[in-house]
């Protein structure tokens, strides 16, 4: 994992600065610029109208009581390629597009949602703590006990209310 990390931190940036200096040479260092600052402005604009119709999709399908959670899945490509594009370069910005596009996106939610639920089932090195065979704790049928504790929450007669406002200790 931390590896994998690694590698994502360190050669996709380096690969996106040889790229972007592949792109300066064909097309000049201001036009480079221009290139990462539109795509960055376009981008932007982009992701918060999906992201603006993904949450409106999501509101439709719980009115009909549909579980949202395709759209929901969605939403998050949105969110992720929304960042890539923001973000300077030009392979984040193709993949960040790619995210952000209906069709595209429609794509890649299935090889997501795939990739998560093998995640989940254990398949993969991610695991989620579940729950233990056997009986809940504080059960009867745990050690053979029975449940004796309770805890009252309601105040005792007796007790005085609480003063209003704050005052400071006294030392």
């Amino acid at each position: 994992m931390l590896l994998r990390l690694f590698l994502l931190f360190t050669l996709v940036p380096s690969f996106e600065l040889w790229l972007l200096f592949q792109v300066k040479e064909q097309l000049g260092l201001f036009e480079t610029i221009w290139l990462v600052i539109i795509t960055g402005m376009i981008g932007a604009s982009m992701a918060k109208t999906q992201g603006i119709l993904v949450l409106q999709e999501i509101q439709e399908r719980s009115k009909q009581g549909l579980p949202p959670t395709q759209t929901l899945l969605e939403g998050v490509l949105v969110l992720v390629g929304g960042v890539l594009l923001v973000t300077p370069g030009i392979l984040t910005d193709a993949f960040g597009f790619s995210l952000i596009l209906p069709w595209t996106r429609r794509l890649w939610a299935p090889l997501v949602k795939g990739w998560f639920g093998n995640r989940m089932s254990g398949q993969g090195n991610l695991h989620f703590g579940g729950f233990r065979p056997g009986a809940p704790m504080g059960s009867p049928d745990q050690n053979n006990d029975t449940i004796q504790d309770t805890v009252s929450v309601e105040q005792p007669s007796s007790a005085q209310p609480r003063k209003k406002g704050f005052s400071h200790p006294k030392f």
